[in-house]
């Protein structure tokens, strides 16, 4: 076999001179079935080189602790090692195990001023839905001041404000289960000792299960106030089947 003075570059990175094309039919023969196993080798090559990438890949991942994804628990672990703790997401995993945090907020009634020496009454109530449970972790109030002159408004009493000016005198309430009539505080709390927005007051992990109403009743005995409060309860949704898992988590 003849060959000329063209040149190629091997799949070693070595020159390699390329067969002639001939009038020998033989040769001719020969050249297609090397081209053909060149062709062949070739993409073994490069079916060789992207299943070392693969692997290369896998062992880097493996290295720094980062597993195969296959479901929400293996993605979980994932960001857990790759991710300091204030980054990781709390919503993986399957649908029936996601934990999400939640609040809610009594509407507020109007609690005119106390006359003749009798309180004033409110309730709100709020109910946690069919989609899942409430574990109660905190809760804080917002209170606001109704102003009659010169023109009728609502004025929110920061609680920063040093004196008076931050307190809601004669202002209480009380927390129960509707269902169970259980009531949570004996007697009502005077709304000064629950923490506002940048303080929130903590409490025991309180599970609410879905479908309960829980009920605050509010009292005005303070005869020169017209108070309009706002209690928040914050915590985290979960479902039912989670709930001692949720609860094995809660930090205090």
């Amino acid at each position: 076999m003849n060959y000329n003075r063209r040149r190629g570059m091997g799949d070693d990175g070595s020159d390699q001179q390329i067969p002639a094309v001939t009038n020998d039919p033989n040769e001719s023969v020969l050249l297609k079935q090397y081209r053909a196993l060149s062709v062949q080798v070739s993409s073994m090559a490069g079916a060789n080189k992207a299943r070392t990438d693969i692997i290369n890949d896998q062992q880097a991942r493996m290295n720094q602790g980062i597993g195969a994804v296959r479901d929400g628990k293996s993605l979980n672990s994932n960001f857990k090692s790759a991710l300091p703790d204030y980054m990781v997401p709390g919503n993986l995993g399957d649908v029936n195990r996601v934990i999400w945090p939640f609040w809610f907020t009594l509407p507020a009634p109007e609690l005119t001023a106390a006359v003749g020496g009798v309180q004033v009454q409110g309730t709100s109530t709020f109910t946690v839905t069919q989609e899942a449970a409430f574990v109660m972790t905190s809760m804080s109030k917002a209170v606001f001041s109704k102003v009659a002159l010169p023109v009728p408004h609502y004025t929110y009493i920061d609680a920063d404000q040093a004196g008076a000016t931050g307190k809601t005198p004669g202002l209480s309430c009380v927390f129960s289960d509707v269902q169970s009539g259980r009531f949570f505080m004996s007697p009502p709390m005077n709304l000064d000792h629950i923490g506002y927005s940048r303080f929130p007051t903590e409490l025991p992990p309180m599970l609410l299960l879905p479908n309960s109403t829980m009920r605050m009743q509010y009292f005005n005995s303070d005869p020169n106030n017209t108070y309009v409060p706002f209690i928040t309860f914050f915590g985290y949704r979960c479902r039912i089947e989670d709930a001692e898992m949720l609860l094995s988590l809660v930090r205090r």
